[in-house]
């Protein structure tokens, strides 16, 4: 008879929402599995009678309630701690509901737990568009761009209206540039810290050469009294120097030096090493137009920066 009763005021809720709840109050009364139902019925009730139905919800968990959208509208503003439990519920008692997969999915904080959640949700309800839109970002931020864009394309066509499609398409099509923009800028940060431990290791080099150079002065101003060695060997005949007239076509710019493409007059390349490229101004790139350029370079090439000298004077015309 009280199930009977609640039934009865299930079908008149909507229209005397009053009259209906002494049928709910009865449910309540009789106990066993129509308690739960009747502070469900008194919950519906208050939302037609615009009151706050959460505490009759909630006295229906306690009662034992088997109605899995009960335990996700109490879960609906907790803390995530006490919603997870909630919605854990809610899926075990509706597994072919997707809401309360996703409402999981959306509180996990490991990107594998939510990007498993996702795909269950999207299986539950595959025409769920917000869903789609957020797996196909977690498959991004995981770096798996081809299973993400399939992800948005089924975002798109789950699309219920062209304005909705549309508005996908503006999400995903800012998604792609997000991930390239940030896929370049790991590339360039790692340009940046390779040429970074070059300049280090060059840096560590010239200071182990200079410190020996001087060690070996040392030495030699200590055996002969102080006085300089009589036949020294200048530095410009050691590592000649060379001039040369031509032209500057290219200007690569490395991390605190510039490399210069510069072609003389037969047509041959020869590139040098500018160790202060902010006295010269330079551009980085091809130069447009080609400039002509009088320089004096010490002909000493480098193997790590392929060039044939470092430039020691340089004009530019």
């Amino acid at each position: 008879d009280a199930m009977a009763e609640i039934y009865l005021a299930d079908a008149e809720v909507a229209v005397n929402p009053a009259q209906a709840e002494a049928g709910f109050k009865a449910g309540i009364e009789a106990g066993g599995a129509t308690r739960a139902m009747g502070y469900e019925g008194l919950a519906t009730a208050a939302r037609f009678e615009k009151g706050n139905p959460k505490p009759y919800l909630e006295d229906a968990i306690r009662a034992g309630s088997k109605s899995a959208p009960v335990y996700v509208a109490v879960a609906d503003g907790l803390t995530d701690d006490d919603a997870l439990p909630l919605f854990k519920k809610a899926a075990q008692l509706n597994p072919l509901w997707a809401e309360p997969i996703y409402r999981q999915a959306q509180l996990a904080s490991d990107p594998k737990e939510k990007e498993t959640l996702l795909k269950k949700a999207v299986q539950l309800d595959a025409r769920a568009t917000e869903y789609w839109i957020e797996l196909a970002g977690i498959e991004t931020t995981q770096g798996e761009a081809t299973a993400a864009q399939g992800s948005w394309l089924r975002a798109e066509n789950s699309a219920a209206t062209d304005a909705e499609r549309k508005h996908v398409h503006q999400l995903h099509v800012g998604s792609e540039k997000e991930r390239l923009d940030a896929a370049e800028d790991a590339r360039r940060r790692e340009r940046e810290a390779v040429h970074l431990a070059d300049e280090r290791a060059q840096e560590s080099e010239a200071d182990r050469i200079r410190a020996a150079e001087e060690k070996a002065n040392a030495a030699k101003d200590a055996a002969a009294d102080g006085k300089q060695p009589e036949a020294a060997v200048p530095w410009n005949q050691v590592v000649p120097q060379k001039k040369l007239t031509g032209t500057l076509v290219q200007v690569d710019c490395l991390a605190s030096t510039d490399r210069l493409l510069i072609a003389d007059r037969s047509g041959t390349t020869i590139p040098l090493l500018l160790s202060d490229p902010s006295q010269a101004g330079l551009s980085c790139g091809p130069q447009k137009p080609a400039r002509r350029v009088s320089l004096t370079y010490a002909a000493e090439p480098d193997d790590r920066f392929h060039t044939s000298g470092n430039v020691l004077t340089m004009r530019l015309q």
